[in-house]
């Protein structure tokens, strides 16, 4: 641009460069997380991953699980996710599960 400011900072991103980089990060697992039982903190709520305190979430828990145990949740960008750009934002959709299981 002919009146490019020296402290202006210009990009251009073409919308398969980040379909790639998503698909690519989607192949290799990167848009996957596993939360911890440790990794939540204290909080008002007293939120913590075990089961008797999804039980009543998931009333058949405690039946199945009649001492507690922790849980981990898995986050995960499914497969289906559309991008697109809009002169002032990018815009993502990405379909997401969380998978709950219990630990040994």
């Amino acid at each position: 641009p002919k009146n490019l400011d020296r402290s202006m900072l210009t990009t251009f991103i073409s919308k398969s460069m980040v379909e790639g980089v998503l698909w690519f990060m989607q192949k290799n697992d990167v848009l996957s997380y596993v939360l911890l039982p440790d990794e939540v903190p204290p909080n008002p709520l007293g939120l913590s991953l075990t089961t008797s305190w999804f039980a009543f979430m998931v009333p058949g828990l405690i039946a199945a699980y009649p001492t507690e145990h922790n849980m981990t949740v898995t986050a995960r960008v499914e497969t289906g996710w559309a991008f697109d750009i809009h002169p002032s934002q990018l815009v993502l959709h990405a379909p997401m599960s969380f998978i709950f299981e219990t630990v040994s």
